[in-house]
């Protein structure tokens, strides 16, 4: 009888030690997911930032080229020398 206690002894301690492997298993788990969901949100930040940055950068290109006016740069009144203020040759 006390050969059977102390197996049965012997084999909760082992279920016991069993049971903290696979609960240690399984927050070591939780803790890489939890850092690979946080590494996931920072580069869809990154990534968000960087395409603000491209199309700003592109419309300062666009207006450094001269192919677009700034917004609000528009002279209100007309230019002298213009063509489209310039007598037409038949009517002069």
């Amino acid at each position: 009888m006390e050969k059977y206690r102390q197996e049965v002894e012997e084999m909760r301690e082992e279920l016991q030690e069993s049971n903290l492997t696979f609960n240690h298993k399984i927050a070591v788990q939780e803790r890489n997911a939890l850092a690979n969901w946080m590494k996931a949100q920072y580069w869809e930040t990154r990534m968000m930032q960087q395409s603000r940055e491209n199309a700003y950068l592109k419309y300062r290109l666009c207006m450094m080229k001269g192919e677009m006016l700034p917004v609000g740069s528009m002279r209100r009144e007309p230019m002298p020398g213009r063509p489209e203020l310039q007598k037409p040759v038949w009517q002069g």
